[in-house]
């Protein structure tokens, strides 16, 4: 599985994924799928037993139960299960927009891009609330028909023989029938209630990770002892969007190069490309002159590290990816840098601006491209004339 689809599960969901789903799916082998034969199969029972007192109570009880079953099969259609998983997904998206939102607030104000930033953030928020209207609409007459019908199966038996009684009589053999449908009746709605009842999709999850395709290892060939990075015409997607167009960039062996550029940019996709935590849509990005997909993707593993405030360096590594907002304080991260011997290559993904006068070479991105590139002086000058008044060495 590409590490790069495993990173952006979030934690929480990747934990309940590999085991409250899995807990789900033996619960549901062990426990959820024989409970719901046996349902079924007492249901039918029960069903024949009431064909066999009195065939019109048999079907007053099923009436009502045969509208349940229609609601259920008409909120579980094809179209609705797709507006819940776009509404599933959403709802992912936007708690994760929001943290990322208020987290890069301060970059976004110094960039000037607040208000490009709000507006998507606005754009995710109205699409939620679009697709939980939508999905609430279509459900919510069938959820309706069907909570009526299943629930009430036992007083539309009991309307229906106080009815017969008054057109036919009562006989002393009718109250006995009556009275054994009104006690099968409400049984053989909460064994079909069980039996209809949705699971959760545990096992169709974790279909979902296992169907994902891996990346694959053409040449298998060693990784190069000096480790320029080159990326050519590179443009990447992601679930149909696009995050990286055309990005062109060289990095010598042994430079600092710090991306910088709003939280939407796509600098830290572009750090995860360098790294193949994906495989590039379009165009290359060559390590040593190699193509990446052509390296050994076990060596490529070990020649190239993110390194976090807990995380430690690996001392085969050729290439360090650091994020800065992974340390407390700059002291944290200044300290980081100073354990890196000059001949490691090394990319900041850079959040707080005063790392950024230790890159040799830095990337400002925007909306997936790189709008500028240069030294630390020359970004300066860009910003200024840009943004107004602003400092790159200012957090």
């Amino acid at each position: 599985m590409p590490l790069g689809v495993v990173e952006n599960l979030d934690s929480d969901y990747l934990q309940w994924l590999i085991i409250d789903s899995s807990k789900g799916a033996e619960n549901y082998f062990s426990l959820s799928l024989p409970n719901k034969f046996a349902a079924l199969a007492s249901s039918i029972g029960l069903v024949c037993l009431l064909f066999y007192i009195d065939w019109r109570f048999a079907l007053l009880s099923l009436a009502p139960l045969i509208i349940g079953f229609v609601s259920m099969a008409v909120m579980t259609k094809e179209s609705i299960r797709k507006k819940l998983i776009e509404y599933s997904k959403s709802l992912n998206l936007l708690s994760s927009e929001t943290l990322e939102y208020i987290k890069n607030l301060p970059v976004k104000k110094i960039f000037a891009q607040s208000e490009h930033s709000f507006k998507k953030f606005r754009y995710i928020l109205d699409n939620y609330d679009a697709l939980k209207v939508s999905y609430t609409s279509e459900i919510r007459f069938p959820i309706m028909a069907f909570t009526l019908a299943i629930n009430g199966a036992f007083i539309f038996l009991i309307v229906s023989g106080v009815f017969i009684a008054s057109r036919f009589g009562v006989s002393r053999e009718f109250l006995q029938n009556f009275v054994l449908a009104a006690i099968l009746a409400p049984i053989i709605a909460i064994n079909l209630m069980r039996v209809t009842r949705q699971d959760n999709n545990s096992i169709s999850r974790i279909n979902e990770i296992l169907a994902l395709k891996p990346l694959y290892n053409h040449e298998k060939i060693k990784f190069p002892e000096i480790p320029d990075i080159e990326l050519k015409n590179v443009s990447f997607s992601y679930n149909k969007t696009k995050i990286l167009s055309n990005i062109n960039l060289s990095i010598k062996a042994g430079q600092i190069l710090a991306l910088v550029g709003d939280s939407d940019s796509g600098k830290i996709t572009l750090a995860k490309l360098i790294a193949r935590f994906f495989d590039v849509n379009e165009g290359k990005i060559l390590i040593g002159g190699i193509d990446i997909r052509d390296l050994d993707i076990d060596e490529l593993n070990q020649k190239i590290s993110f390194i976090s405030s807990n995380s430690g360096l690996r001392t085969d590594s050729k290439i360090i990816i650091i994020n800065d907002s992974d340390f407390m304080s700059d002291s944290d991260f200044q300290e980081a840098l100073k354990k890196f011997s000059p001949d490691k290559t090394i990319i900041i993904i850079s959040h707080k601006f005063t790392s950024l006068n230790q890159a040799n070479f830095i990337a400002l991105l925007d909306n997936g491209q790189i709008i500028k590139s240069g030294t630390y002086n020359e970004l300066q000058e860009y910003i200024k004339k840009e943004g107004g008044k602003i400092d790159l060495a200012q957090e």
